[in-house]
């Protein structure tokens, strides 16, 4: 509390993010690919295999242990003030933190996502209204992104699959209006607008 009126709050969190896949045997072949994990053998293309015709390209391939670590310290910061008995103002500075993945492995090396990280401005006002029955909020936002995850989709081989890359930077801005009213002991109505 800095006044009778007036508080501050905030918090700190670190994450520490350890990823490892074992080693793993692939079978490349016409439709896809079959991995197994821990050095098992994977399926076999059998009816290509025994047909002679595509020799050395479809044997298993042993695939290398490989192992990722992040961290990340996230802390958030909060002043919320009393205007009135029945409205609230705040600021909030925030942020965000996901971790990255291994998507493959291979003889090229490791393919991934590096982790993304957001950081969050928030202000706004909360209000009682009606003898506590209803509540009016508006907030404004703006939410800031680095090395943001998105899905992909691409053709591999001729098939198409789904994957996740880094997309870089990202902006989310907005408005929104909140409402909320409790018009008798059992029925409410409520509705937003962003």
């Amino acid at each position: 509390n800095l006044t009778e009126a007036t508080r501050l709050t905030g918090g700190v969190r670190y994450s520490l993010d350890n990823t490892h896949l074992g080693n793993a045997q692939t079978t490349y072949c016409l439709f896809g690919d079959f991995s197994s994990p821990y050095d098992a053998p994977p399926p076999p293309c059998q009816s290509l295999a025994d047909s002679g015709a595509f020799d050395g390209l479809f044997g298993p391939t042993a695939l290398p242990s490989v192992q990722e670590q992040w961290d990340n310290v996230s802390w958030k910061a909060v002043v919320d003030h009393d205007i009135t008995a029945d409205l609230l103002g705040y600021a909030t500075v925030s942020t965000g933190y996901k971790q990255g993945a291994i998507l493959e492995r291979g003889d090229n090396g490791i393919n991934g996502v590096e982790p993304e990280t957001n950081i969050n401005y928030e202000t706004g006002l909360r209000s009682k209204l009606l003898d506590d029955s209803a509540n009016l909020n508006f907030t404004l936002f703006l939410m800031e992104y680095e090395d943001l995850q998105v899905s992909t989709s691409q053709i591999i081989n001729g098939v198409p699959s789904v994957g996740f890359t880094n997309a870089g930077q990202a902006r989310s801005r907005g408005a929104e209006l909140e409402g909320l009213w409790q018009f008798t002991p059992t029925d409410q109505i409520g509705g937003y607008l962003t």
